[in-house]
């Protein structure tokens, strides 16, 4: 490729035994952060289960080196973005794994979550992501607008029908 390239959390069908090896585990919000061993190496993930992994945390984009996830947004205000980052930093400290926290423009937040100590992407990256998700946050109007896949997101979250 030209230029790098970021993928959507979107993953075409991938083995069966795998889809229902993740399926068969709790959400991953409801999981913990596992604490890397001391003294081993923890592995980077294989690109097959990064991909039915990012099928779970559809907000997030992996990018083209397949070695980290983000997730960007405008919110309403520099104070509700300050806030969500917060509750963010919180959770991150309460899982002992720590993300890339951006703000710019005042109100534009990006996270990047990926595994420092291996340099790629193990299983917490996902819990992390999934429990960022739960966090609540008040986009601004005109970036949501623009935004369908969000808005259908924090519809199904919210349990209201998307359709019409």
């Amino acid at each position: 490729f030209s230029q790098p390239q970021k993928w959507q959390c979107l993953a075409p069908p991938i083995a069966r035994h795998l889809a229902t090896k993740v399926m068969a585990e709790p959400p991953l919000s409801d999981q913990k952060c596992a604490p890397c061993a001391r003294g081993t190496e923890t592995p980077a993930m294989p690109l097959a289960e990064i991909m039915e992994r990012c099928r779970q945390v559809p907000l997030w984009q992996l990018s083209a080196a397949g070695d980290r996830i983000s997730r960007s947004f405008v919110a309403k205000n520099f104070v509700v973005a300050m806030a969500y980052l917060q509750q963010v930093g919180e959770i991150a400290e309460a899982e002992g794994h720590h993300p890339d926290l951006h703000l710019t423009e005042y109100r534009t937040v990006t996270i990047e979550v990926f595994s420092h100590s291996v340099k790629g992407l193990t299983p917490n990256d996902f819990i992390l992501a999934a429990k960022i998700d739960m966090v609540e946050v008040e986009y601004s109007p005109k970036w949501l607008k623009g935004q369908p896949e969000v808005q259908q997101w924090l519809d199904q979250r919210q349990g209201r029908s998307t359709s019409s």
